[in-house]
């Protein structure tokens, strides 16, 4: 059943009478994660991240001394002013309780949780840090985030989340007490 009109306004079915825009071209969506070239993200890197809102990239390796009592990772990658840097980080000297996102990536790498870094991911855009080298207390945020999907009743968010602290919590005893998370027993 068509309307012709309603009230002082003549309304017509003109979908056969008007003719569809020509379609034009899309642009192709890009992104490059870094102004350096030669730099970037290395399928060959045991994890590879770009940080796309500020051009930051990582690639962590095992390092040339790399052994299970001396865990250490070769990470390479470009800062968010597009210079390239590198650094050596002992994964048994992360202390979650005040480490960058770089860190808290290779200690990751060493626990060997494949999605612990997507949890990171998430950690690092409410962390309002400018770069992947501030400092943040990981612990916390977690504990925050966990309180969030408690609250919200993501269930099986806040298991992943309660796994991976654990893990991070064993792994880093050194330094952080596993009911507090921080390292006030000294």
């Amino acid at each position: 059943m068509n309307v012709g009109g309603i009230g002082l306004n003549e309304y017509r079915n003109c979908a056969q009478e008007t003719a569809r825009p020509q379609q034009t071209e899309r642009p192709r969506f890009s992104v490059t994660c870094n102004s350096t070239p030669g730099v970037s993200l290395d399928s060959g890197a045991l994890f590879s991240m770009c940080h796309v809102p500020t051009g930051e990239s990582i690639n962590i390796y095992r390092a040339e001394d790399y052994a299970e009592d001396n865990p250490v990772y070769l990470v390479k990658g470009t800062d968010a002013n597009g210079q390239e840097y590198e650094r050596r980080i002992n994964a048994n000297e992360v202390n979650p309780n005040g480490s960058s996102y770089v860190e808290m990536a290779v200690l990751n790498v060493h626990m060997g949780k494949g999605d612990a870094n997507f949890m990171l991911s998430t950690l690092r855009d409410g962390t309002e840090s400018d770069t992947i080298f501030d400092r943040r207390n990981y612990i916390a945020l977690v504990r925050k985030r966990m309180e969030q999907l408690r609250t919200l009743g993501a269930w099986s968010s806040y298991l992943r989340y309660d796994r991976w602290l654990s893990g991070i919590l064993e792994k880093s005893r050194n330094f952080c007490d596993y009911q507090t998370g921080r390292r006030d027993f000294i």
